[in-house]
C-alpha cells in the first residue's frame, strides 16, 4: 500500500490513473517505500536523487475579446528518494508538452526540460453590438528549454521558441552544460 502523505495529487485532476513507484533495498531486494502520481502519465524522469513525472493540459488565455490563445502545458512533479524512503518535493509548470524521458535531465542542481509548445490562437471578429464569432484558428508550433534551480523550483532561465516556425521536438541529449535538440515540421 502507499502511504497517504507519499501520494501527489495535482490541483486539478485530469485522469483517475496512478504512476506508482517503489522503493527497493538493494540488498535484499524488500520494500522501502512507494510513492504514487495521480493523474500523471507514465513518462517519468529518474535522477540520481530523485523521480519527475509529467502531467499535461490546456491552458486558455484570453487576451482580448478578439483574441483566445489555448497553450499546452506540462506540470512537472518530483518525489526525493532516499535511505529514508521517498518524499514529495513539490511541483512547477512550463508551457509545452515532452516527447521523452530525454526531453528531461538533472545537472549541478539545475533540473532542464525541453518541450514542443502548441499555441491554439482562435481570432474573432466582431458582429454588430451582440458580440463576437470565431472567424479564423491559427496553430503555432515551436520548442522550449527551460531550466529551475532544485529543490525551490524557480526558473532560473529559459530558451523560448527557439525552432524555426511550424517545428516541433523530435529529439533531445543532454551533455553537461549542454543540449541538443533535433526538431522537425511533422506532417500527420
Amino acid at each position: 500500500s502507499v502511504p497517504a502523505e507519499n501520494i501527489v495529487v495535482p490541483d486539478k485532476l485530469t485522469n483517475s490513473t496512478y504512476t506508482v513507484v517503489t522503493l527497493l533495498d538493494g540488498k535484499d531486494m524488500t520494500v522501502v517505500d512507494s510513492g504514487a502520481f495521480m493523474s500523471y502519465s507514465t513518462e517519468l524522469y529518474v535522477s540520481a536523487e530523485r523521480i519527475y513525472a509529467t502531467r499535461s493540459y490546456t491552458k486558455e488565455e484570453e487576451i482580448d475579446q478578439s483574441l483566445t490563445t489555448n497553450k499546452t502545458m506540462t506540470e512537472i512533479s518530483c518525489m526525493v528518494y532516499g535511505e529514508d524512503g521517498l518524499t514529495p518535493d513539490g511541483s512547477f509548470c512550463v508551457e509545452g508538452t515532452v516527447k521523452n524521458q530525454y526531453s528531461m535531465d538533472e545537472y549541478n542542481g539545475i533540473f532542464r526540460i525541453v518541450t514542443a509548445t502548441n499555441r491554439q490562437e482562435t481570432i474573432f471578429t466582431k458582429i454588430g453590438d451582440n458580440g463576437y464569432t470565431a472567424s479564423r484558428w491559427e496553430t503555432k508550433r515551436n520548442a522550449n528549454l527551460s531550466c529551475f534551480q532544485v529543490g525551490s523550483w524557480e526558473q532560473v532561465a529559459q530558451v523560448e521558441q527557439f525552432a524555426p516556425e511550424g517545428e516541433t521536438v523530435e529529439s533531445v541529449r543532454f551533455d553537461e552544460d549542454y543540449a541538443y535538440v533535433c526538431t522537425a515540421v511533422v506532417v500527420t
